[in-house]
């Protein structure tokens, strides 16, 4: 598990710090949790170790065969560099879910398998995120296909935050979680 490949070997097992660790918690929330699985250096092999690792802990997975059962669930999304088609058509992948782009409405997938759209803030807009019109525009694009919309690369300041929580972002891409959850908490976001 890591966003860089420097000391591998001393890093913790993507079971061991997640899978593990949510699967202890006695009551996940009402609507579930969401785990967003950013893949750097896609494989055959890398996806094939991912399929076995969630086939250990499918009892807390949600699964393809009901994509909406995900009342005190994990759901497990794949996102970055991937192969989407080959994924949403791999039989072996029953726990995994598609992180899709704005391009991919039209994948030959069932909506369910594509919840989440995510989009970098600057392939919409090069400056200060408030009342931009694409930012805007892509909101209403994605919850009219009635999916949720993750933005990264996003300024971590409480403007932009803020902002993008009353534009009704659904999973906002944050590298300061201290000062985020702060944030939230100081405006009683967050409890």
């Amino acid at each position: 598990m890591s966003h860089d490949d420097n000391n591998l070997e001393d890093k913790p097992l993507f079971e061991t710090a997640y899978l593990s660790v949510l699967s202890e918690i006695p009551d996940l929330t009402e609507n579930g949790i969401i785990l967003l699985v950013d893949i750097k250096n896609y494989s055959e092999e890398l996806l094939g170790e991912l399929n076995s690792v969630l086939e250990n802990h499918g009892n807390r997975l949600v699964s393809r065969e009901f994509p909406n059962e995900a009342s005190e669930k994990i759901k497990v999304i794949v996102s970055g560099e991937i192969p989407r088609e080959e994924i949403i058509n791999d039989p072996s992948s029953k726990y995994l879910f598609i992180d899709g782009r704005l391009t991919d409405f039209d994948l030959n997938a069932p909506s369910d398998l594509v919840p989440l759209i995510s989009i970098d803030v600057t392939d919409l807009t090069n400056s200060n995120i408030k009342n931009q019109e694409a930012v805007i525009e892509a909101i209403e694009q994605v919850h009219d296909k009635g999916k949720m919309i993750r933005l990264w690369k996003t300024n971590d300041k409480e403007s932009v935050w803020l902002t993008l929580i009353e534009l009704d972002v659904d999973i906002l891409g944050v590298d300061e979680i201290e000062d985020f959850c702060g944030i939230m908490k100081k405006n009683d976001l967050l409890h």
